[in-house]
Parts: structure tokens; C-alpha cells; sequence
């Protein structure tokens, strides 16, 4: 009986691959299924099921022969797919791109603005910063086009946006909509190399909305930070034009303006802020007899790594470790520097506040020094230290620290007004109604705040 059903089960094996094999002899390669195919009707598409490639057997012709190398087969479970046009498609765009596009030097664009009154015939400036910063500081007779966000980048990539549609100002769509123009010179705030570029950087796509619509893409080099430092009057910046006097009581009045403008942003020396305060960079803070010509006898280093000159037994030196960048927080460090800067100023000496260049970094903490310490506002202590040293540029980022940082302080002054205001009022006879009146603590009133004996 057991052999019988053994037997039985055989027939139905064979008759089960039978049926899923195709026609021929034993050498034909079977392809074994994993999960049998439905039989009961379907409304849907059959579903593909996994399969096993076997590997097919080759009989030898002869003793002396060897059989074929068998073709190369998949692993179980795994599927060859085709490459990914993405990665072709970007590296055409970047060919097509670097064939079209160019760069220029800020010396040479300086001379075409110079030359050509604003930025030459024929070619218009594009500022791809956000509006904020355009708004701040840019090149004379740029033209914002507002695309850093993930939305118009978007839009511009996918053709649904025109460089015109994106335009910030009414007079920069109209330029852009005339299409009299075959230079672009484009510019960020500080990039450097064209071929480095990512595919969803802002540049890149606004220089590659350029070509496909045959036109020239310039990309300036060093990008608006590197312009501004050595052709500073080439730039419109808008804080520098609030009305607020230079002039602060008890500081010293900003330099002759027909000083020589010192463009080599590497050699410049440092500079006075106040009578205890310097502004420098690397250079100036290894210069150790121009410290002691000085009378410096700190240092503050607001750099991320570590200060490679010499020091002197002499100088007090400190480190705020910082990135000159979108995402660094100097604001946490200003009441360390507040507090330095015044050890410095108490015992009779200065402090030189020095970064990489002396352009942002340590530019943001004196900024920030004389917000908290004298009676200026933000943009009237931007003005005041940018007169006496003019390659100064703090990036987006810590001026929107120094407003916060301002902002703090104006809420602090409005809560120590309100609690310095008379607290007590003064009857009128009627009940519930209160008076100002004669308005003192002898006139019959009550104090309303708690805990006051008044």
C-alpha cells in the first residue's frame, strides 16, 4: 500500500513538470518555477513569478573533448537592470554646459563696468543670491534673479519659469524681457570653480537656462565676496547709505576718505576700531613687534583651526572656533568675546580680534561689541566699523545674528523701561475708573504691582 502511494506521488511530480516543461528531450534546459502559475481565472494581469535559471548539460562529442564553457547565468533571486539615464543625462548637461560657458576674473569685469558704464554693451549682471542679501550689498547694476529656493529652482529646471519671471524688481523684468543681450555675467556669493559645480546648484542652472536659450554664461570668480573686497566702489551697498552721522561721542572719528584705498585685501593692515579695539587677519596677528607698536596685549582668534604663528609671553591669546559659513553660530560665542575684549580695555591694553582675512568673522564680533557697549544700532555700528576698515563683509548669516542680537537687547531695554514706570494710580472718587492726574504716591494711590509697599 505505502509503495502504491509512492508511486502514485512519482506520476504526479512527473506529470507536474511535464506540464510546465517545454517540448523536447532530456538535454533541453527546464526551468523550474517557484510558485506555480494560477490556474483559476484572473481579471488581472498574471504576475511574474521568480525563476531559477538551471544550468543546461553539454554531452561531450568525444573522449577527448571538453564541453562548452556553459553561458553565464543570474543568480537566483537577482535581476539585471539597465543603467540609469540620470547619471548620462548629467554628464551631458555639465559637457554642454562647460563647452558654452566661461569665466571671468574681477579685475576684468571691474574694467568692463568702468568701460562700459555699467556692465558693458550688450551684456547684463545677474545676482543669484537671495533678494536679503541682494538687497544688503551687490554689484552696481545687477539684476536679483530669485531662484535659491527649492520652488523656483524647481521651476527654472523644469522650463516652466523664464530668468524675466524670476527677476526681483520691475526694471530687471523689463531688461530681461527685451532680450537685446548676449553676455550674462552671473555671480553667487563667493564660488570659485565652474567645473566643480553641482547640477542643482543655483548657478548651474541659471547658466544652463542661459545656453538653451543661446545665450553666453559668464561666471564671475570668487563670486560678489571676492568683487567687493578690492573693488568695494564698484558695489552699492545699501546700509552704507543710511543718513546715520560716522561720528560717535567718545570714539574716534573715521578715517580721511581721501586715504589711499588699500586693495590687496592679503596686505592690509590693521585696523582701529577704537582706541582698545583692532580689526587684522592671519598676518597681522603673527606681526608680533607691530602687536607691541600697537599696545596689544590680546589676541582673539575667531578661526577653526588652529593659529600656526608665533606668540609672545606677553599677549593673552584666545580662540572662538568658527566657520566662515551659512551655518555657523557666532552668536553663542559673543558674551565670551564681550568679556575679553573688556579685560583687554580695563587694564589699560588693546585687543586685536583677527579671522582668516579680517573680512567677516572678526568683523561680526566687533560689530556685535559695539551694539552691546554703546548707544548704536546695528546698521550704525556696521557703518561705524566698516569706515575705518572698507574690506570688511560679514556673510548673511551673521547679520542676521547681529539683528538678533540687536532685537534682544531693545526687548531688554523695554522691559527695564516698563518696570522703571510709576506704579501706582490715582482715584478719581468713582469706582473703577483711575486717574493720572496729580499723579503721585502722596495723592491717595495704590500700587498695582505686587509686592510693592508703595
Amino acid at each position: 500500500m505505502l509503495s502504491e502511494g509512492i508511486k502514485g506521488r512519482d506520476s504526479l511530480k512527473l506529470s507536474f513538470n511535464r506540464s510546465i516543461s517545454e517540448p523536447g528531450g532530456h538535454n533541453t534546459p527546464i526551468l523550474s518555477m517557484i510558485s506555480p502559475p494560477s490556474v483559476a481565472p484572473s481579471l488581472h494581469p498574471p504576475k511574474r513569478c521568480k525563476i531559477d535559471r538551471v544550468k543546461p548539460k553539454y554531452l561531450p562529442t568525444s573522449e577527448n573533448c571538453q564541453a562548452p564553457p556553459p553561458p553565464q547565468t543570474l543568480e537566483p533571486g537577482t535581476v539585471s537592470l539597465p543603467t540609469s539615464p540620470c547619471s548620462d543625462s548629467s554628464t551631458l548637461q555639465r559637457t554642454i554646459l562647460l563647452k558654452h560657458a566661461r569665466t571671468i576674473t574681477c579685475d576684468s569685469l571691474a574694467k568692463r563696468i568702468e568701460k562700459g558704464g555699467k556692465h558693458g554693451k550688450n551684456s547684463i549682471l545677474l545676482d543669484c543670491r537671495p533678494f536679503i542679501a541682494y538687497n544688503v550689498n551687490h554689484i552696481r547694476g545687477a539684476i536679483n534673479v530669485n531662484c535659491c529656493d527649492r520652488f523656483n529652482r524647481k521651476r527654472l529646471q523644469q522650463g516652466k519659469a523664464s530668468l524675466a519671471d524670476l527677476a526681483t524688481t520691475k526694471e530687471g523684468k523689463e531688461t530681461l524681457k527685451k532680450r537685446n543681450w548676449k553676455e550674462v555675467v552671473v555671480y553667487d556669493d563667493c564660488t570659485q570653480d565652474l567645473a566643480t559645480l553641482p547640477i542643482s546648484h543655483t548657478l548651474f542652472l541659471v547658466m544652463n537656462s542661459l545656453v538653451e536659450d543661446h545665450r553666453q554664461p559668464i561666471m564671475l570668480v570668487g563670486g560678489l565676496r571676492c568683487f567687493q573686497t578690492t573693488k568695494q566702489s564698484l558695489c552699492e551697498d545699501y546700509l552704507m547709505r543710511s543718513p546715520s552721522s560716522l561720528s560717535i561721542p567718545g570714539l574716534p572719528a573715521p578715517p580721511s576718505p581721501t586715504s589711499p584705498h588699500i586693495k590687496d585685501i592679503e596686505n592690509h593692515p590693521a585696523s582701529e576700531v577704537t582706541p582698545y579695539l583692532y580689526l587684522g587677519n592671519l598676518k597681522d596677528a603673527s606681526d608680533l613687534e607691530a602687536l607691541e607698536r600697537l599696545g596689544v596685549d590680546h589676541v582673539l582668534n575667531v578661526t577653526s583651526v588652529e593659529p600656526s604663528y608665533a606668540t609672545s609671553p606677553r599677549i593673552i591669546y584666545k580662540q572662538l572656533v568658527a566657520h566662515d559659513n551659512g551655518y555657523q553660530n557666532l552668536k553663542q560665542y559673543f558674551d565670551e568675546a564681550f568679556e575679553f575684549i573688556d579685560s583687554a580695555r580695563l587694564g589699560g591694553g588693546a585687543v586685536l580680534i583677527h579671522c582668516q582675512a579680517g573680512v567677516s568673522r572678526s568683523p561680526t564680533i566687533a560689530v556685535a561689541y559695539l551694539i552691546k557697549h554703546s548707544p548704536m544700532s546695528m546698521v550704525e555700528a556696521y557703518k561705524f566699523v566698516k569706515s575705518r576698515r572698507q574690506i570688511i563683509s560679514p556673510n548673511l548669516n551673521f547679520m542676521g545674528q547681529l539683528l538678533e542680537l540687536e532685537q534682544s537687547l531693545n526687548k531688554v531695554l523695554d522691559n527695564s523701561r516698563i518696570e522703571d514706570r510709576p506704579c501706582w494710580t490715582v482715584s478719581t472718587g468713582e469706582t473703577g475708573k483711575t486717574g493720572s492726574n496729580n499723579s503721585s504716591p502722596s495723592s491717595g494711590g495704590e500700587c498695582r504691582k505686587s509686592g510693592c509697599g508703595v
